[in-house]
């Protein structure tokens, strides 16, 4: 059975969630459900470790635990999510009780409120619920008032042993670091302290970032779509625009076509009525029958339309007649 000890968080506190329920919720995160319990806690409210052990993460998990720490010892692991800030550092080794955060609202989250879990060793992240059991489970966890801090903390392994001034300065091995410069008198505990602060730090200079990236990819996307439609409401637009030019032209060819047909109506009624014409040129007379009176005269079907010229025709033939 694993020990833990009460008071994770200064104050009271209300249990809004307990763990394996709202499956539904959690089966995008691959649980069957809650894999924690939840309490909900005013923002800022401080954050105790239930157990000895040694921060093993210090996280900031957008879209799930927001900002979270690990603990870790031998016998099991606990988590303390959706934090405002860390009060340790990371690899640092911390006691019961010891303040290791505030409490906020991070992460996917509805409301300012802790969300705590806890896994057995060895961890089975096959379970259904990432390894994680039930930490008001009377059978598997027993939450006792006072856990022994015997656990020796780093202080304790190295009790301020001074170092050589100018120790451990290698170039190689830091370099584009930033480097330490020991002095006589420095411990190897409070060396850890600075390094572990520097590191967390620069986690959340990572997840701002991190952020920041993300904020420009949505940003992104929102002018490649604007493009991509105002390309698209072009191309209609041009689209229509030819189809209203196509029909006005249609339109227009149709008055030409009307226009010409219209003349060659008029040029054929001219051409049928220039047959019914006579062509004095063209009309053979020499074997025109002499009648009684001469005046008449047979005359062939000719071509020609001009009046003057016929009259002057027949008049010439009858005039030879006599």
């Amino acid at each position: 059975m694993i020990t833990v000890q009460k008071g994770l968080f200064k104050g009271e506190g209300k249990l809004t969630q307990s763990f394996g329920v709202n499956a539904a919720a959690y089966e995008k995160f691959g649980l069957k459900g809650h894999n924690g319990v939840d309490y909900g806690i005013l923002t800022g409210t401080e954050l105790y470790s239930c157990i000895n052990g040694t921060i093993t993460e210090l996280g900031k998990d957008t879209y799930g635990y927001g900002i979270y720490v690990k603990i870790e010892n031998e016998e099991c692991g606990v988590l303390y999510a959706h934090l405002k800030e860390w009060k340790v550092g990371l690899n640092t080794k911390v006691k019961a009780g010891q303040l290791i955060g505030l409490s906020n609202n991070t992460g996917n989250s509805t409301g300012p409120h802790l969300h705590f879990a806890l896994f057995p060793k060895p961890r089975n992240r096959n379970n259904g619920y990432a390894g994680y059991i039930d930490p008001l489970d009377k059978k598997l966890v027993n939450w006792v008032d006072k856990i022994s801090t015997t656990e020796p903390t780093t202080t304790e392994i190295l009790p301020n042993k001074e170092l050589p001034e100018g120790f451990y300065k290698i170039n190689e091995f830091t370099r584009g670091m930033e480097l330490y410069d020991l002095k006589k008198g420095d411990a190897f505990d409070t060396i850890l302290d600075k390094a572990n602060n520097k590191v967390a730090e620069l986690q959340v200079e990572v997840a701002e970032k991190e952020k920041k990236i993300i904020n420009l990819n949505a940003d992104h996307k929102i002018y490649t779509e604007s493009i991509k439609e105002a390309n698209r409401k072009a191309v209609e637009d041009l689209i229509l625009e030819n189809g209203k030019l196509l029909k006005e032209q249609k339109a227009e060819h149709k008055i030409e076509i009307k226009k010409l047909g219209d003349k060659i109506t008029v040029l054929e009624e001219k051409a049928k009525e220039k047959e019914n014409f006579i062509d004095p040129s063209k009309c053979d007379c020499t074997n025109t029958p002499v009648v009684d009176k001469p005046e008449i005269v047979i005359i062939p079907k000719l071509t020609s339309y001009t009046f003057y010229e016929l009259i002057l025709a027949i008049y010439n033939k009858i005039k030879n007649v006599k």
